[in-house]
């Protein structure tokens, strides 16, 4: 790529050999300045440089900013919140042994994390049976990751074995939401992705 900003005083030093014009190989780095000898540069040069220079700046920004730009994500779909929620349960990341889940709360506007979102889970325990000794509350850290582990969840009246979840953070909608976890399997990656209010 060919840069060239010239008036009338460059094109004439340019045919008298004394303009000495560099080819630019990427957009972010300058490797040489087009320079002339023998006389000074023209205002219509300058001006050129300055405008090339104030490009330069802004794409140097847009390149910065870019990566905080992202995408939305798609919302986790909602489902039921059946017969047994119960609030108030106790703070805690581990109600049995088995079967972990974790996973990152995002904003569905940007994707961006959601730091102390708040996650209320209760599940079957052993015996198939809820209780409150597997409810559970946890919290996001400051980069919206959580973790919870717990006994792999018991069928029960036909239904595949699952866990609910309800989601819940300062200027978002509440989720409420059900993991199924598949037979074999010990862990398992689940991000949460919320929509914010109106």
């Amino acid at each position: 790529m060919f840069v060239c900003c010239y008036n009338e005083d460059v094109m004439s030093s340019l045919k008298a050999g004394r303009l000495k014009m560099i080819m630019i190989r990427s957009p972010l780095f300058l490797k040489n300045i087009a320079h002339v000898t023998k006389r000074r540069y023209s205002k219509g040069m300058i001006r050129c440089r300055i405008t090339f220079v104030m490009a330069l700046g802004a794409l140097l920004i847009l390149q910065s900013v870019s990566p905080v730009l992202a995408k939305p994500c798609n919302p986790t779909e909602p489902d039921i919140m059946g017969p047994f929620y119960k609030p108030g349960a106790p703070e805690r990341s581990s109600v049995g042994k088995g079967y972990i889940l974790s996973g990152m709360v995002r904003s569905f506007k940007d994707c961006l994390p959601i730091e102390d979102a708040k996650i209320e889970f209760w599940l079957t325990g052993p015996d198939g049976h809820y209780d409150d000794k597997h409810r559970a509350s946890v919290y996001t850290d400051s980069s919206g990751m959580y973790g919870f582990e717990s006994n792999f969840p018991v069928n029960y009246g036909g239904r595949p074995a699952h866990i609910h979840i309800r989601v819940s953070a300062e200027g978002f909608r509440p989720l409420v939401t059900q993991h199924y976890p598949q037979q074999g399997t010990s862990r398992y990656s689940y991000d949460l992705i919320l929509i914010p209010e109106d």
